[in-house]
């Protein structure tokens, strides 16, 4: 994601010892058909600690909240 120009760190906590690039929507919500640039496009993308990847891939982060910070 260094391309998309953001501050390598959790877009909830600004940890940034450790991140992990996590999918808004999943990979297999997308199609077969779709393209890697549109699975991996700029509004999907969002690096997160490991605490809030685990938490926003469980549910207990709202999508609402991701896609704030995807907007700032």
């Amino acid at each position: 994601m260094k391309h998309y120009q953001r501050r390598k760190c959790c877009a909830l906590c600004d940890f940034d010892q450790y991140v992990e690039v996590c999918h808004v929507i999943p990979i297999s919500k997308f199609p077969e058909t779709a393209l890697m640039g549109e699975v991996n496009g700029k509004k999907n993308l969002i690096y997160l600690c490991p605490n809030h990847h685990k938490l926003f891939d469980s549910g207990l982060v709202p999508k609402t909240r991701i896609e704030l910070a995807l907007s700032d």
